[in-house]
């Protein structure tokens, strides 16, 4: 991934979300963060599928994230668009929760909660 302002963009997000987070958390109200969650690994997920264009590459980025089942090669062969393929299971597994944490992505709902809770 490219970067932004000299940091990768996960990380880049990461400062804007905390930020978002410590300015609104006097709101208690929770029910649309777990959604906009969602919503921001789809988003990531479908930005790495979309640098990984060609079939080819994107078989061979998908078995180097350990994911050898057959569901790759259909994925290799699909023209579902990025968006929409960004919800497969294999994507999915491949590109999961902990691995977008490694890459410095925070969730928006262990900050709220962090936030909440009493000092």
């Amino acid at each position: 991934m490219g970067s932004l302002n000299g940091l990768p963009p996960a990380k880049k997000l990461a400062e804007y979300t905390q930020g978002c987070i410590g300015y609104f958390r006097i709101n208690e109200y929770y029910r649309l963060l777990p959604q906009l969650d969602q919503w921001i690994r789809r988003s990531i997920r479908c930005c790495s599928i979309e640098q990984w264009s060609k079939p080819k590459t994107r078989y061979r980025n998908l078995i180097k994230l350990g994911f050898v089942y057959i569901k790759v090669a259909l994925i290799k062969a699909t023209r579902k668009g990025y968006y929409r393929l960004s919800k497969t299971f294999a994507v999915q597994q491949a590109l999961n929760d902990t691995f977008l944490a490694n890459l410095g992505l925070v969730s928006l709902k262990d900050l709220w909660i962090r936030f909440q809770e009493p000092r």
